[in-house]
């Protein structure tokens, strides 16, 4: 008999024994409250019982004891107990959450369980011997080779465990360990080869288990507790990286929001500080394009018949051609202006819908369109229109923004048609008052010749001197030097300041001085006009006060006068009262009171019938 094959599988299945047993010890003793560790030492205790009887089986052949057959039957037990164990150690080592590798580690510990019986009545392998090379073989039954399927079901299991979360292993040897093990264990069990192969392939296996254990530290607390920390560490800055994104699309939209927000309140601003209608659509127009980056905003305000509209402002180059040329879209055309401006709702036509009323050759490329109408008091006076070359360019917070700007737009143009309109009623105003201011002043002066001129110090200087200066004066609202030349006298300095009461010019100051005493410094002359301002208030005052007072008098006249007349109900009387206080009232020379009625004319005879 060929002895090196028997030693062969004895010195390997002792190897494995030995080093099954050690893993076991180290694992134990690592971490012995650990289900990970309980399991993976089950596994190896079952490794070193198949082993460990295995070297037994072959002294029992080899001395030929008479016990090989429950050596053989003790063997195949233990070899039976490595696949549910393997699937219940990969289940907790892979931490999976599904329950059917539990449940079937239990059915395959209960089927072994009773398939023990069968066992250990030698139903399931007989006629165990040694060969002549070294090789101990034996028969399988029928119930053996049925016995094989759950198991086999088993193992197939946990390499499926293994295999299918194979990228989250941070270790790859025991996955190749285990599938050597399985693989090579079926195969050779039902395939006998004169030479030792499971035995060696044990080796191999246990030592790829042995250096994970011990050198990789697999079942080791600390790598446990540091892997989960890196895991934590990872979940973490996943966390962090997200909460970071979500933060920057957040500050995103912030930020978008405060410019929409400044954008509005800068539109607000310029509704309430800009009082020209051209100016206000132009900035507003600008301001929008450029705030929202649109590529065309226009701005189309209603004519006074209220069958077009006109185009206004526009922001885009392409547009300004359109402006010069007035252009107008009817009311209710096929166009967003015109539905816009006839419908008095919102019109937005984006890239993903019906388009073909973009298409416009008087403005650039289209792929989105909005026609927001401008409204005062639910009445549509005109329509702002946006158009962007970006598809679906419009979002829900640009409709909402845009809409108050609209409305802002709207009440802008409605306080500059009431500043107009309070414009032109004070120029009006100012016209008129001008006008009753002079004619007041020219009754005012014509009624006193003597108040026309006024003199303070001696002036040598001629009518003919100062008449040009007090024209030009009053021409021109503004202080006017002139000089007399020697010929005409001592030489001197001449100043005409108009008194203008409101823009309405009632007298000239003139001043003079001599030659000697130098011309006239610009803040004398502002001392001279803002005495001129002063005086033609007071004047006016003056002016006022006199009036009434002679509108006061005339009342008491008039008043004494109608009390006197009706004292008496005798018409002779009452017309010689009248005639003689007009007399004296007024100082007449003659007051002559006639009666006359004008003759009635007979009705015609013929119109009357």
């Amino acid at each position: 008999m060929t002895t090196s094959a028997f030693w062969t599988d004895v010195a390997a299945y002792s190897a494995t024994t030995l080093t099954a047993t050690a893993l076991l010890l180290v694992v134990l003793a690592t971490g012995i409250r650990r289900l990970v560790n309980i399991t993976f030492g089950l596994l190896m205790a079952s490794v070193a019982m198949w082993a460990s009887t295995a070297v037994i089986l072959r002294f029992a052949l080899w001395f030929n004891t008479a016990t090989q057959q429950f050596w053989m039957e003790f063997s195949t037990l233990g070899f039976m107990l490595i696949a549910p164990l393997l699937l219940l150690f990969s289940a907790v080592y892979l931490r999976t959450t599904r329950r059917w590798p539990y449940i079937v580690t239990g059915a395959s510990l209960v089927f072994i369980g009773l398939f023990s019986t069968l066992l250990f009545r030698h139903l399931v392998v007989s006629n165990v011997r040694l060969e002549p090379s070294g090789i101990v073989v034996w028969d399988r039954t029928t119930w053996g080779l049925l016995t094989s399927v759950p198991l086999l079901g088993s193992a197939a299991l946990a390499l499926l465990l293994f295999w299918r979360d194979w990228p989250q292993l941070q270790e790859f040897y025991l996955p190749i360990a285990f599938t050597v093990l399985v693989v090579f264990g079926l195969v050779f069990s039902f395939i006998h080869l004169p030479f030792p192969t499971l035995s060696l392939v044990m080796i191999v296996v246990i030592s790829l288990t042995g250096y994970g254990v011990l050198n990789r530290q697999l079942f080791n607390p600390l790598r446990e507790l540091t892997r989960r920390l890196e895991e934590q560490v990872a979940e973490r800055t996943a966390d962090l990286e997200q909460a970071a994104g979500e933060l920057e699309t957040a500050l995103e939209h912030i930020q978008r929001h405060a410019r929409h927000l400044q954008t509005a309140a800068d539109v607000a601003s310029t509704v309430s500080a800009i009082r020209d209608v051209d100016d206000l659509l132009d900035q507003t127009a600008h301001l929008i394009a450029v705030r929202f980056g649109f590529q065309h905003v226009g701005v189309f305000l209603l004519d006074d018949a209220r069958q077009h509209a006109v185009l206004h402002a526009v922001s885009s180059e392409e547009g300004q051609q359109l402006t010069t040329e007035s252009h107008r879209v009817a009311i209710g055309a096929d166009s967003t202006v015109g539905r816009a401006a006839a419908t008095g709702q919102p019109l937005i036509l984006q890239a993903s819908q019906d388009t073909s009323a973009l298409g416009d050759t008087d403005h650039p490329p289209t792929h989105s369109q909005m026609a927001l109408p401008l409204q005062w008091h639910g009445q549509v006076v005109g329509v702002l229109d946006i158009r962007s070359a970006q598809p679906a360019a419009f979002s829900d917070e640009d409709v909402t923004v845009l809409q108050v700007v609209a409305d802002q737009l709207a009440v802008g143009l409605e306080n500059a048609r009431l500043f107009a309109q309070t414009q032109d009623s004070l120029e009006e105003l100012s016209r008129l008052y001008r006008a009753l201011t002079a004619e007041a002043w020219e009754l005012f002066t014509g009624a006193a010749p003597e108040l026309r001129q006024r003199e303070a110090g001696r002036s040598d200087s001629t009518d003919a001197a100062w008449e040009p200066l007090f024209v030009q004066a009053r021409q021109e609202g503004q202080p006017v030097i002139g000089n007399r030349s020697e010929e005409a006298g001592d030489a001197a300095h001449l100043l005409a300041v108009p008194v203008r009461l409101r823009d309405v010019p009632v007298g000239v100051i003139g001043l003079h001085r001599a030659a000697e005493d130098g011309e006239w410094q610009p803040e004398e002359i502002a001392l001279a006009a803002g005495v001129a301002e002063r005086a033609a208030l007071a004047l006016e005052n003056a002016r006022l006060l006199e009036e009434a007072q002679r509108r006061a008098a005339r009342e008491r006249l008039i008043s004494e006068v109608t009390t006197r007349v009706r004292q008496t109900l005798d018409l002779e009387t009452v017309l010689r009262t009248a005639a003689d206080e007009i007399y004296r009232a007024l100082g007449l020379e003659d007051v002559a009171v006639q009666l006359e009625a004008e003759p009635v004319q007979e009705p015609d005879q013929d119109s009357s019938r």
